[in-house]
């Protein structure tokens, strides 16, 4: 019963603190095996822009929204040394992104709730060769990274 508790409401258990040492280490370990899925979360992401996002931004080809969303999530899965590196390197991706369509923000934007969609059926999906306490632990660092880089984005947008 906690669990399912929990498991709805996971966002709100996420705790979004600064990104420490800890989350960089899971990071990279995370950004060392999930390279080769980027190709196939950014073609779900299209058919999910498509449905959603897509018809308000018909100026967005196919081959931009999958071009933005693989660049965004390399950049989302690159992991430097340290967290000032990492916003640094998510600050500069974004100006180069918006550099090459200046649509790219509202791509980003719609990329996040989809990400944050797919870390949550990570951490809810029936698989007992990871242990749950560590696809908690996993998750927690990827939501960290993921509001650092909606802050950031924001944070642009609006000045």
């Amino acid at each position: 019963m906690i669990n399912a508790e929990i498991s709805k409401n996971v966002e709100k258990f996420v705790v979004f603190n600064e990104m420490s040492q800890f989350d960089m280490d899971k990071m990279h370990l995370i950004s060392a095996n999930l390279h080769e899925i980027i190709p196939r979360l950014s073609n779900d992401f299209y058919l999910d822009w498509q449905s959603h996002a897509g018809m308000y931004f018909p100026e967005l080809s196919e081959s931009m929204v999958k071009h933005l969303a693989t660049a965004w999530l390399r950049n989302f899965f690159d992991c430097p040394n340290s967290t000032h590196e990492k916003y640094a390197n998510t600050l500069w991706a974004l100006g180069e992104l918006q550099s090459q369509d200046r649509l790219a923000p509202v791509v980003m934007a719609a990329i996040i709730p989809f990400m944050q969609s797919a870390i949550e059926q990570f951490i809810q999906a029936k698989d007992h060769t990871i242990a749950y306490h560590v696809r908690l632990e996993l998750a927690t660092s990827l939501f960290k990274t993921l509001a650092m880089n909606e802050n950031i984005l924001y944070h642009c947008v609006a000045y």
